[in-house]
């Protein structure tokens, strides 16, 4: 009978968080390839998360600003995936539902995981909290760090405020206007990347005379997904665990619910 070993399938800046028992004729198996597609906001975190994995061999970060375009955004997304198929055995598609994104995974060939949150801030705070969130103190703008680190301009530029300067409309006019109602400016703080960028969101607050507040965030949604594409990379259901297959599982049904 073949000795069994002990292979790490992933890992994290903190160190082996998975694993998986192989006889060595199985070791090979492990050797995934798997892909990023995701929102540029959320790239610091995902950077973070699989720093040192030699298993994400490409990565595209996509602008935040399709956002404003629903269709176009998941048509470049499809485009993005159905050009990855046969090249990896699977991705991480680092979007949430986004509007019209719910469900993708279905529609394309290559093994495909996505965050199954309402949107990119849901998948910071998690679901209870962000709802919460929402209806706590009046309209608030949330700010992570892949926003935050942009500042106003980020704002400005997404938005195109300034589409109007040689008409003499400042983009500052414009942006009091879009924040008409607002009461809270909050800072999600990830504990990723966040140089600068609690003092930006806290001048935002200030310039729009909005309550600064800070909520600790969370990375466990995107931790789960990274995690779940490679169990769904590592290949056959015979290689799974009963654990791991029962949670490809549950996700196929939720992406089919």
């Amino acid at each position: 009978m073949e000795s069994e070993t002990i292979v790490q399938i992933w890992t994290t800046e903190n160190g082996v968080i998975g694993n998986r028992r192989l006889t060595p004729s199985e070791e090979i198996e492990v050797e995934m390839r798997i892909a990023i597609v995701a929102c540029e906001a959320l790239k610091e975190e995902i950077e973070w998360i699989v720093a040192g994995d030699p298993d994400f061999v490409q990565r595209e970060y996509l602008d935040f600003g399709l956002h404003l375009y629903p269709d176009e955004l998941k048509h470049e997304i499809l485009n993005r995936l159905g050009a990855l198929e046969g090249k990896v055995d699977a991705v991480f598609l680092g979007f949430a539902h986004c509007q019209a994104l719910k469900g993708l995974p279905k529609a394309v060939s290559v093994p495909t995981v996505m965050l199954e949150t309402e949107d990119c801030l849901a998948a910071f705070l998690g679901e209870d909290v962000y709802s919460k969130e929402k209806h706590n103190g009046g309209i608030t703008w949330f700010y992570p760090t892949g926003w935050a680190r942009r500042g106003p301009d980020g704002i400005v530029k997404l938005f195109h405020l300034d589409s109007a300067r040689d008409q003499g409309y400042e983009p500052e006019y414009f942006l009091k206007i879009m924040f008409t109602g607002f009461k809270r400016c909050m800072y999600i703080d990830t504990g990723v990347a966040q140089d600068g960028c609690r003092e930006t969101t806290q001048a935002l607050a200030q310039q729009l005379k909005l309550q600064y507040v800070e909520k600790q965030g969370t990375l466990n949604a995107i931790r789960e997904a990274v995690l779940l594409t490679k169990v769904v990379a590592a290949g056959t259901p015979s290689q799974l665990t009963e654990d791991e297959a029962n949670e490809v599982d549950a996700r196929s049904s939720c992406l089919g619910s």
